[in-house]
């Protein structure tokens, strides 16, 4: 299942340019604390559009251990979204089958990297 708002209120306000015909997302989430055998995915959300899934799957550890995951994808930019701004965030997805656990806390950072594409149809 998805949760919509992980990491707590990791979101940014983007503003979409007129001109653009398609965007390069990135998401870089450093410091996630994994603990026990975790196995979940992360995908971005940006208006309606959902990414691809990243999956992070580790073995079992008997400690905790910090993580970095990255989540790319390159969405074709419609009508409706140009000029417009949309919010774009992270969603976290737990699967059923793992018994860790995977967390963020002080030392976690989220970056979003953003650039659009101008090309003919």
């Amino acid at each position: 299942m998805w949760q919509d708002n992980w990491p707590p209120n990791a979101t940014a306000q983007i503003d979409i340019p007129t001109w653009a015909t398609k965007a390069n997302l990135i998401a870089t989430l450093t410091g996630i604390r994994v603990m026990g055998e975790t196995f979940f995915g992360l995908r971005l959300k940006w208006g309606a559009w959902i990414s691809r899934e990243f999956q992070v799957d580790t073995d079992t550890i008997t400690y905790a251990s910090k993580y970095t995951a990255m989540v790319a994808d390159n969405p074709d930019i419609t009508a409706a979204m140009r000029g417009t701004r949309q919010e774009l965030r992270l969603q976290g997805g737990r699967y059923n089958n793992a018994n860790g656990n995977a967390d963020v806390a002080d030392g976690t950072a989220l970056i979003f990297d953003v650039e659009f594409v101008e090309s003919a149809y």
